[in-house]
């Protein structure tokens, strides 16, 4: 509810710049969903630009859905930190075993003023992308550690895996999570 106001502003200077302008995401609509997915994976990008695919497909299907209505924009972001507060829930209760502690740690998660940016801000997307891929990550590591026998820790371990590519994907710095594991 802190953040529902957000549904109602328009697109800041970031999001012009990554979202009204960009060729890939509103040049898009001729190309569909997946348009040419070659190009947006593997092209090198224009000086200034970040490697960030997964989020300019999730650009990208946002355009071509509602068009550039920036409050579409801003309610798939919110919707997004609703998910990932609840990623947040479910892994603090794994490695806590309690509720309540880990709907206090969820709540200060989804409630910090450092989300704000990640929220308000339709360009952090690519931040929440990062954290619900992440955040799923590692929800599927800790499931793949529990579980006895190596066929289901090694599904695990690759389900785990394919999360952080998508991570990295989103957003350049969950690199280093990555190089890390």
């Amino acid at each position: 509810l802190l953040y529902l106001p957000a549904v109602f502003y328009g697109f800041a200077y970031d999001d012009y710049l990554h979202i009204f302008y960009n060729v890939d995401v509103v040049g898009a609509a001729q190309g569909g969903v997946l348009g040419d997915l070659w190009a947006l994976f593997f092209r090198p990008f224009p000086p200034g630009n970040l490697y960030r695919p997964a989020t300019l497909l999730s650009y990208r299907l946002n355009f071509l859905l509602t068009g550039l209505n920036p409050g579409a924009f801003h309610l798939v972001n919110l919707l997004l930190h609703v998910g990932c507060g609840l990623l947040v829930l479910f892994f603090l209760r794994d490695l806590l075993g309690r509720l309540w502690p880990a709907w206090c740690g969820a709540a200060l998660f989804m409630l910090h003023p450092l989300q704000v940016e990640a929220v308000v801000n339709v360009a952090g997307r690519s931040e929440l992308l990062d954290a619900s891929c992440g955040l799923a990550s590692l929800l599927l590591f800790r499931a793949a550690c529990a579980v006895p026998g190596p066929r289901r820790a090694g599904a695990g371990f690759l389900l785990a895996g394919l999360g952080l590519i998508a991570a990295a994907l989103a957003k350049e710095s969950a690199l280093t999570f990555v190089i890390l594991i």
